[in-house]
């Protein structure tokens, strides 16, 4: 979900318009706040949890680790995106995709060793797993509260982060009419469906 949010920023970014700037870095602080949801919520509940489960403390620490190398820069795109929105810093859309050059690397191998991790609790077994399975589902609908991010069917139909039918509707119905000029950046439509091109291209 965040790989491909970034790629429709990173992609979208040069070829900006004047009268959509504004619209496009408050779709950018979206996947900002996404972003740093999920990793707060790791941090504070998740991988504690892991921890408790394995009875193994430090078990998760390398992803830590991992949150805090891709920081400075992330922390760096997020400053300029919120000056570009309050008009201290003009909009440059090269300058967004060396700010992304900069920590996307570090957090895209991240999120795919998080993968491998996840994967690999599979050995504590279904019983013990549950509570983290709850963690997740949890997790998913915070974000989708959040932001109103919504990925959509990435892989094989599969809807994620998954949301109560409600918020779903919610977002689909009446969030996104709202800030209808933000989510034309988003990588699907408000139904879920992978867009083919970026609203934004040559």
């Amino acid at each position: 979900m965040f790989l491909r949010a970034l790629n429709a920023i990173y992609i979208q970014a040069p070829l900006i318009s004047k009268q959509d700037q504004k619209a496009f870095c408050n779709f950018a602080k979206c996947f900002v706040l996404g972003l740093e949801s999920h990793h707060t919520g790791e941090e504070e509940a998740f991988f504690p949890g892991v921890e408790e489960m394995a009875g193994k403390p430090g078990i998760m620490q390398a992803n830590v680790d991992q949150h805090h190398a891709f920081l400075p820069g992330f922390e760096k795109f997020h400053k300029y995106i919120e000056s570009c929105l309050a008009e201290t810093e003009k909009y440059d859309g090269n300058r967004i995709v060396a700010l992304i050059d900069d920590f996307g690397p570090i957090l895209t191998q991240h999120l795919h060793d998080e993968i491998e991790t996840l994967l690999g609790l599979r050995c504590f077994g279904v019983e013990r797993m549950e509570r983290l399975y709850k963690s997740l589902e949890e997790e998913g609908q915070k974000i989708t509260r959040n932001t109103g991010f919504l990925n959509g069917k990435f892989w094989k139909g599969i809807n994620f982060p998954q949301a109560p039918r409600a918020i779903v509707a919610l977002f689909k119905h009446l969030v996104f009419p709202v800030h209808a000029s933000w989510w034309k950046f988003m990588p699907c439509s408000k139904n879920g469906t992978p867009k083919s091109n970026p609203y934004a291209r040559p």
